[in-house]
């Protein structure tokens, strides 16, 4: 937990300068109740931004119960649900929650954990990973542009784990994300995939 709330305090640090004003400013965080960005909530949160927590189901208050107990929460936590990513018919979803923010930091993931044996990593990971990466997008470029002035994409080591590795590595090493889709390493195939976009 440590490493990771070292992580998260990193990340917040990419933010541009808070401007003088008495409103909080406001940014949004994807998969917000999710382990790591759980953290940078807490850590935008002590540091006086609103935040705009996108979760899957925000009628679900047993999947982030954990945010809402954070310090500031009651006052600067808005919860926004945007859906399960693989669901095509909720085309603009992160609309609403980025209005007015200053920073994006979009760490969700899909992890299709599918206890019956059902799981297909292109169809329940990469492609709803690739859409909702692509929507965000779209939605900072059509829509949000004069306020959006940070995106910070949560990543993997696995989008810079080339083989053979090199014994030392720099930009240019890139992961093989066709090598990683033959090995059905399919979150390691999004993320190379998504930091390419």
């Amino acid at each position: 937990i440590n490493s990771n709330h070292h992580i998260a305090r990193a990340l917040a640090t990419t933010l541009p300068p808070k401007m003088a004003s008495t409103t909080p400013q406001k940014v949004l965080v994807t998969g917000a109740n999710g382990f790591l960005a759980s953290h940078l909530c807490k850590i935008l949160l002590e540091k006086g931004y609103t935040v705009h927590a996108c979760v899957r189901n925000a009628s679900n208050p047993d999947s982030f119960k954990h945010l809402v107990a954070l310090p500031n929460a009651p006052s600067n936590l808005k919860l926004f649900t945007t859906g399960d990513y693989a669901d095509a018919t909720l085309k603009g979803r992160f609309d609403a929650p980025m209005k007015g923010c200053c920073a994006v930091f979009h760490a969700a993931t899909p992890i299709a954990v599918k206890f019956n044996g059902d799981c297909d990593g292109e169809r329940d990971i990469f492609q709803p990973a690739m859409t909702s990466t692509q929507e965000l997008l779209n939605s900072i470029t059509s829509s949000h542009g004069d306020s959006v002035k940070c995106l910070v994409l949560t990543s993997s080591m696995a989008a810079v784990a080339p083989r053979p590795e090199p014994d030392v590595k720099d930009e240019s090493h890139w992961s093989d994300p066709e090598q990683q889709r033959a090995r059905d390493n399919w979150y390691g195939c999004t993320k190379t995939t998504q930091e390419k976009m």
